[in-house]
């Protein structure tokens, strides 16, 4: 990360970085595809610990971040430790994106958060929604992040998408992808018409199947 290369410039640089909060908020953890992770042992710890270091210096700021943890990923637990490191900051997320997949799916999750400890949450990201009871599962969640206006949830997987994630009353922005084949739209209207704040909808749909819109 740029920040950890300031450090590295000399030791007055290292003091004035490590005392700058704002310049740790921001942390994109990439995928963990490197065989380098899983021929050395200590390969896990060389990167989660910096991490961890990296969000003590970010102190009380709101934090901003993104995670994959998709089965893609050669070093899954590597990115389930960098997610827990993240957990021990929950009262400080600002904007989050999280991945999951099979391994890791997003029930699994959620249950390492309670929304009533997300009172920053401004913005969420979920990609590759995949179990059915998902989408009311992540709802109950966000009901208690008071500061939630922006949601997007991409790659949803289901026979039918019925927008569980609706309504939410402070939403003024959400967005969604999903692969499901029929979609309910008179459900669809009524969940809309429940979020009073939202001002901008992208909903993107595909495989949907001849006759699979109900009106």
């Amino acid at each position: 990360a740029a920040p950890i290369l300031l450090t590295q410039v000399c030791r007055e640089w290292r003091s004035i970085a490590r005392s700058a909060p704002n310049l740790w908020k921001v942390v994109n953890v990439p995928l963990f595809q490197s065989t380098s992770f899983i021929d050395d042992p200590s390969g896990t710890s060389k990167f989660v610990n910096p991490l961890i270091e990296m969000l003590l210096l970010s102190r009380e700021v709101g934090l901003s971040f993104s995670l994959d943890l998709c089965d893609r990923s050669l070093c899954r637990d590597t990115g389930w430790l960098c997610f827990m490191a993240f957990c021990q900051h929950l009262s400080r997320w600002k904007s989050a994106s999280l991945a999951t997949g099979t391994l890791y799916p997003l029930s699994f999750v959620l249950q390492r958060f309670s929304a009533c400890e997300l009172p920053k949450l401004e913005q969420l990201a979920l990609f590759r929604v995949r179990e059915i009871y998902d989408s009311s599962k992540v709802r109950r969640s966000l009901l208690h992040a008071p500061k939630l206006q922006r949601l997007e949830c991409h790659d949803t997987h289901s026979e039918a998408f019925d927008l569980d994630l609706l309504p939410l009353p402070n939403l003024t922005h959400f967005s969604g992808s999903t692969y499901s084949r029929v979609i309910d739209i008179s459900c669809f209207t009524d969940k809309v018409s429940l979020c009073p704040k939202l001002v901008s909808l992208d909903l993107r749909l595909q495989n949907l199947q001849p006759g699979s819109i109900r009106l």
